[in-house]
């Protein structure tokens, strides 16, 4: 699962009471440790301080950062987007995100976008400008420019970007379709959920 340096152990959705990135959360353990990737799935996913789906995104990962802070500097807690366009900014913000979480402080990282190119310098404002806008609109106070930066820095460095494209539609997905049509629910015939499961992980082993 991307994100996740393990097999997984669960797959959870729609969690909203426990991870404020709900809609797939995957779990597994590693030695002492439970590793979490906690994901928002969007159909489009607009990066922009004025873009409701990217503020209500940022939101939840502030609320993250609130509740398992340690555990994501840690690197054992992860946060997650998957969205299908605009492309080309999903693709910034990914490598944007690799560049963060290559690096040991926010000053590095501040550092390595001077020279970087325009899109990521752009990008990097847009994640800053929303993250002050959001940190204002709870505390009711301009936070201060060195702990916006560094919170983005905490975000982004955790961040796993998943850019799920529809315009080009893999052979593989008609096919899986067709099996799981002639082979687990065939057209006409009803089963409660449990027969459904159980069939689903019987091909799945096969």
């Amino acid at each position: 699962m991307p994100g996740l340096d393990v097999v997984p152990d669960s797959i959870r959705l729609q969690q909203g009471r426990d991870f404020p990135l709900d809609d797939v959360v995957v779990l597994g353990r590693k030695a002492a440790y439970e590793l979490a990737v906690e994901r928002q799935v969007k159909r489009t996913l607009e990066i922009a301080p004025s873009s409701d789906p990217w503020r209500k995104t940022m939101r939840q990962c502030l609320q993250s950062l609130e509740s398992f802070g340690d555990e994501i500097d840690a690197d054992r807690h992860r946060l997650g987007v998957t969205a299908s366009g605009p492309l080309h900014a999903l693709e910034v913000l990914r490598s944007l995100a690799a560049y963060a979480s290559a690096q040991k402080s926010v000053d590095d990282l501040l550092r390595q976008l001077s020279n970087m190119g325009q899109d990521h310098r752009r990008l990097w404002r847009h994640l800053t400008d929303t993250v002050r806008d959001l940190l204002t609109e709870r505390d009711g106070a301009a936070p201060a420019a060195e702990f916006v930066e560094l919170t983005a820095f905490r975000i982004a460095r955790r961040l796993v970007v998943h850019v799920e494209p529809t315009e080009h539609i893999s052979p593989r997905y008609p096919y899986l379709c067709a099996l799981l049509e002639d082979r687990v629910l065939q057209a006409g015939s009803q089963h409660d959920s449990a027969a459904v499961y159980r069939m689903v992980g019987e091909f799945a082993q096969e």
